[in-house]
Parts: structure tokens; sequence; C-alpha cells
């Protein structure tokens, strides 16, 4: 870490290192099923108040799906569109 960077600037690297890490053991721990078309899995600490975006994608099976997030009036983000589905493999007629 460079040596300007004042004490509060090495505090939030290091708190968002923690969160980063907490966000990734919430995801590795997950056990529901991510196939199912819901976004069951984002949630507190996937969900922060930065989430915007959420995306799951199957490269196997070419399937994208999407949904976006904003603040509505709590401090979490809240779905705001429809889940968006892309079918990316031509499939046979």
């Amino acid at each position: 870490m460079p040596a300007r960077l004042g004490r509060a600037h090495r505090h939030a690297f290091a708190e968002a290192a923690r969160l980063s890490r907490a966000r990734r053991d919430a995801l590795a721990k997950w056990t529901g099923p991510v196939t199912s078309g819901g976004f069951d899995w984002v949630r507190e600490p996937v969900l922060n108040p930065y989430t915007r975006l959420a995306v799951a994608m199957n490269p196997a099976r070419g399937l994208m799906r999407a949904v976006g997030y904003d603040i509505v009036g709590g401090f979490l983000p809240e779905p705001v569109t429809q889940i968006s589905e892309l079918d990316l493999l031509p499939r046979a007629a």
C-alpha cells in the first residue's frame, strides 16, 4: 500500500477487503439452487447498499439471467426490474 495513503484510507481498504471476503464466503456456502430462475442468493452480505445488478450464468446451457436493484426506501436495495433471461446457444429446430 502506498505510504502516502492516510490512516482513514488504510482502514477503508481493510474494511472493503473484509466485506469482500464475507460476500465470497457467503456465496461459497450457498446450497440453494441457482438454476431455479430466482435470485434468492442475493442477500446480505452479497446484497449491500451498493448492489445494482445481480447476474446468474450457466455457460453449459448458454443461459444468462439478470435483475436490477436500487434503493427504494430502505437501507438495502430491492429488485426494481423484472428478471431478464437470455438464451445464448442456438437450439435445434
